[in-house]
């Protein structure tokens, strides 16, 4: 008898005892096409909570000129990586999200400070823009990532050839990446 209440107690206690929760951080692409005062083109959220430690995370990231001016055409300026507002992120184009382990997050981040200590001037329009940043921090989180010469200009597109390098990874168009 003593043995039979134990055990339902024990049962009543562990189904109402506080279990963890399985925290995961939300990591998702984000476009605008070029043209316009609009800048950076390509970046990414951050948005969730870690596994770690539960620490709520909801940011963003892009990498973009200092100051847009024609000189960007002839080489290398000054480059910054910002947050942005978001009422910008609410114009942009969702392309797709992944979730990403604390390690990703913590590869990521570590991406983001390298960036901002890097050499001046940082930017450069076909060597070194936003869309390098978007894909460097995709990789970073696991993604497979080529630089295809004709999508370096095209966030979009270049978010769009990332959906079909990674298995598993769609858009909201249904978008698909290649099977596994």
């Amino acid at each position: 008898m003593f043995r039979a209440y134990f055990i339902s107690l024990l049962a009543i206690l562990l189904a109402v005892a506080p279990h963890p929760v399985k925290a995961k951080v939300a990591m998702t692409f984000w476009s605008h096409e070029l043209g316009g005062s609009s800048f950076p083109h390509a970046l990414f959220t951050l948005r969730g909570k870690l596994d770690r430690n539960g620490e709520a995370v909801d940011t963003n990231f892009g990498f973009t000129a200092k100051s847009v001016t024609p000189a960007i055409l002839w080489g290398s300026v000054g480059g910054v990586v910002e947050t942005v507002k978001p009422g910008y992120i609410n114009s942009s184009k969702r392309q797709f999200s992944i979730i990403i382990s604390d390690d990703q997050y913590d590869a990521v981040i570590k991406l983001i400070k390298d960036w901002k200590q890097y050499k001046e001037p940082s930017y450069n329009l076909n060597k070194r823009n936003c869309i390098h940043f978007v894909g460097e921090a995709g990789r970073a989180a696991g993604l497979s990532v080529i630089y295809d010469k004709k999508l370096i200009k095209r966030p979009e597109g270049f978010l769009l050839s990332l959906i079909k390098l990674n298995p598993g990874v769609t858009n909201e168009n249904g978008a698909k990446g290649l099977a596994p």
